[in-house]
């Protein structure tokens, strides 16, 4: 006994097609004089001749808008072939954008094209007779331009003195009145004077602290590139970097309080700034004792020769502090209770800050609170700049609205009994409104509430956005306050266009305003679905046997008719499908459509069978816009009813469509009856297995003009439809006839005689391995039924899969069509 095998049905490769066809004889050689090397290039292929195309646009060049921007393309016209007029339409080519490398020519980085730049359009034959080839047209977006840029120092833009500040340097910039926002329309790199900025080795992205004496009496230069509405464009500014003026600088060090406290060696602050206190030192002129007073420092740079290139002196000599140290401290008083750290008036509500609200106590010798007369505190108001704007508090209820600081010193100059001083702020609006009910933010006309959500369209939602303020019922007027896009890293930014976070951030100096942001969310679009379009054409998915698939097209190319989906629904809540075929569309230009059939990718969608398609995006940039959750999309080719009483629901509904998708067998001529009950007779089994052979019998069978193939049996006419295949049969061996001599061609056919024919059939090609017949047989309750002749190839063909799927085996039953080529195609599934 044999041991028994399990295994899957295998494949049969087209090496059987040799081993059928006896007496054939291999070709190995070649005819004199053809080439036997790698074949000579005739003519230029399809796809170099697309590559180089004429391509006529619509036009090569656009102003920048902040929106999307490309050409049409009118027509495309490859080197030697016709004008092809409509691939801006048509579903054999793809159209992305890409923009120019370094070199200017196309790379491989797709885009939206918005900013201003050089790019190029790209057509793509996906299919047809350039199908890979690529054809690409040049065009660009010009921007507005940096010429003419000019500098300015912190927000005023009239000034143009930049001093040392020990930090780099705040320099803006600004081009025909407009100020530039750096990150949105232009980036910046620092050189001093005579380095090259091509050299990318030089210069800094972070602007130059030092004076032009601390770096070799030399200037500098910002080098902007333009970005956004400015790309494409540059400029160089020259700017010169003062040193700090030590004479007129403001320098505060504190009153000492404590009458054996330790004079300080740095000042607290210069020009409002620690940093530059930091470089400094106080020199005291005479030995200090100890003990209340006013003594007297030298501000100069904290070197070991006092000296530094950063630091001068003018005319009027070193700069020269007071500093006192008194007794007790002085307590200060705002309406009787301690001074906030801010206050806010309300000007237009007679809510307004007097001198008299504000009190100084000290500490007496007695140990008695006493009043510091008002003649002994100075009072000093200054605004958002430093600059001084007065010297008492009532003049701060007729300042522009804004904050400032009052500081307030109060020192006994002559006996030095108290000293102190206090700062805070001072906000003067016309009150305070919270946004929260104040605040009426508008998109596309309609208010909306915080947060907006959006989904990624490329497009800019920032220019739908409006804003209104009011104070009560009443409108408050534009000048009165100002909005702005901030992006996740509270960068000032000009569009709302990717995917994240961003707020309109609300400002007023004529108000106190509270909440004053709104948020905005743009999400991915997520693209959840991808489908074929129902319908009626060939790319469409068609009611097909019971089930819906694409219509078989007699092995041409199908072009389903894609779609996705956002998750965006319509008014009546159905979900909106956009075609993915739109060579304008941006899923189309920056994802990858990939279909396989059997786990392998396939290009042209051909054969009845089962499809899996994948839509994946093609671009890093794109993909932070878009999120790909659709799943793999399966879908069918299926032929409509081949034979009208084939159903799809029968169970040899697939076996039969593929037998004669094979050309195993087909239906009755001139009907589209395949008969799936019939009886079949020897003949036409040898047919369906001279068919599945693949074998072509005249080349080792004579055919004879008067009576047809030799067949070698009385009984069959050579000229018949099945002579061929019975003369091959009998030729390999794979059946014999009756003793007498016959073929018995019309006797019917045996489920055990095809069992054996399909072994012989089988052993021929190599494919057949005996097995455990008595246990194979042993497993049916008909088993013992089989006759001797066919108990092993019976117990093989079960063993293969390719009968005994039921619970009997009814060998000596005539074989119907339906099991022929079931039989048929469960041994070889595919054609030889």
């Amino acid at each position: 006994m044999t041991a028994c095998r399990n295994k899957a049905s295998r494949a049969v490769t087209a090496a059987l097609v040799g081993v059928l066809s006896v007496g054939a004889v291999p070709m190995v050689a070649m005819a004199a004089g053809v080439n036997d090397g790698a074949s000579l290039m005739a003519s230029v292929e399809e796809q170099t001749a697309f590559a180089q195309s004429t391509v006529v646009l619509s036009s090569d060049t656009f102003t920048y808008n902040g929106g999307k921007q490309a050409p049409t393309v009118v027509s495309v016209t490859p080197r030697g072939g016709a004008t092809i007029s409509d691939v801006q339409t048509s579903d054999s080519y793809k159209i992305y954008y890409v923009t120019a490398d370094a070199e200017g020519k196309p790379s491989d980085n797709k885009v939206v094209p918005v900013d201003a730049g050089t790019y190029y359009v790209v057509i793509e034959a996906v299919a047809g007779n350039y199908e890979g080839g690529k054809a690409t047209a040049k065009f660009s977006i010009s921007g507005k331009s940096l010429a003419g840029a000019s500098y300015y120092e912190g927000t005023d833009v009239t000034d143009t003195t930049i001093a040392y500040t020990a930090e780099p340097a705040d320099i803006n910039f600004i081009v025909g009145g407009h100020k530039l926002i750096e990150g949105v329309d232009y980036t910046v790199k620092y050189y001093t004077q005579g380095q090259d900025w091509n050299d990318t080795s030089l210069g800094s992205e972070t602007a130059p602290t030092d004076s032009n004496l601390a770096n070799g009496n030399k200037g500098y230069y910002a080098h902007l590139t333009g970005i956004g509405a400015y790309a494409g464009t540059t400029a160089d500014v020259k700017f010169d970097i003062d040193r700090c003026n030590l004479s007129t600088s403001d320098v505060y060090v504190p009153v000492i309080i404590g009458a054996n406290t330790a004079l300080p060696t740095k000042p607290e602050t210069v020009n409002g700034s620690e940093a530059l206190a930091a470089e400094l030192k106080l020199v005291w002129q005479e030995d200090v004792p100890a003990g209340i007073g006013s003594f007297t420092a030298q501000v100069v740079p904290d070197t070991a020769d006092g000296t530094d290139p950063n630091f001068r002196i003018d005319s009027t000599g070193v700069k020269h502090i007071a500093v006192d140290r008194v007794a007790t401290g002085v307590n200060f008083t705002y309406n009787g209770e301690a001074i906030p750290e801010t206050i806010t008036l309300n000007t237009e509500k007679d809510n307004f800050i007097h001198d008299n609200m504000f009190g100084a106590t000290y500490t007496d010798a007695d140990g008695k609170a006493a009043d510091v007369p008002a003649s002994a505190v100075k009072k000093t108001v200054t605004d958002a700049d430093g600059n001084v704007v007065a010297t008492n508090i009532n003049a701060i209820n007729y300042l522009p609205y804004g904050t400032y600081t009052v500081t307030l010193t109060a020192l006994d100059s002559a006996g030095h009994t108290y000293g102190g001083s206090v700062q805070f702020k001072v906000v003067v609006t016309s009150g305070t409104l919270d946004c929260a009910t104040s605040l009426y933010v508008s998109y596309d006309g309609k208010v909306v509430s915080s947060p907006f959500e959006g989904v990624y369209n490329g497009s800019d939602y920032g220019t739908k956005f409006s804003v209104a303020l009011y104070d009560g019922d009443d409108p408050v007027a534009a000048g009165d306050y100002a909005w702005h896009f901030e992006d996740a890293e509270g960068k000032t930014v000009t569009q709302v266009v990717s995917a994240g976070s961003y707020k309109i951030v609300v400002e007023s100096d004529k108000y106190q305003l509270e909440n004053a942001t709104f948020d905005i969310v743009i999400s991915k679009a997520e693209v959840q679905a991808i489908r074929i379009a129902p319908g009626t054409g060939n790319g469409n998915l068609q009611a097909i046997n019971g089930r819906y698939a694409l219509p078989y097209n007699n092995d041409g190319t199908i072009t389903p008719a894609w779609e996705y989906t956002t998750g965006e629904r319509d008014a009546n809540g159905d979900l909106i499908w956009v075609s993915y075929t739109n060579p304008s569309d941006m899923v189309a230009q920056n994802s990858v459509l990939t279909v396989t059939k059997d786990g392998e990718e396939i290009k042209n969608i051909r054969e009845v069978g089962d499809y899996v398609a994948t839509l994946t995006a093609t671009d890093t940039l794109f993909a932070s816009n878009f999120s790909f959750t659709a799943e793999p999309y399966k879908f069918s080719v299926a032929e409509g009813l081949r034979f009208l009483d084939v159903p799809t629901d029968a169970w040899y509904y697939e076996t039969v469509e593929k037998a004669a998708q094979n050309g195993y067998i087909k239906g009755y001529d001139g009907t589209k009856l395949f008969g799936p009950a019939d009886s079949m007779t020897r003949a036409d089994v040898v047919v369906v297995l001279y068919r599945m052979s693949g074998s072509d019998v005249s080349e080792f069978v004579d055919y004879d003009e008067t009576n047809g193939w030799v067949t070698g049996f009385e009984d069959v006419d050579g000229k018949m439809y099945y002579a061929e295949a019975i003369a091959w049969a009998e030729h390999t061996g794979i059946v014999t006839g009756y003793e007498d001599g016959n073929f018995g061609p019309t006797d019917k056919v045996t489920r055990e005689q095809f069992a054996t024919m399909l072994a012989r059939y089988a052993d021929k090609a190599g494919n057949y391995e005996a097995v455990d017949t008595d246990a194979v047989l042993g497993e049916y309750p008909d088993g013992d039924q089989v006759s001797d002749f066919a108990d092993d190839a019976v117990a093989w063909a079960i063993e293969e899969g390719v009968m005994g799927k039921d619970d009997t085996l009814r060998p000596v039953a005539e074989i119907s069509r339906a099991d022929v080529a079931t039989m048929a195609v469960r041994y070889q599934p595919e054609k030889l």
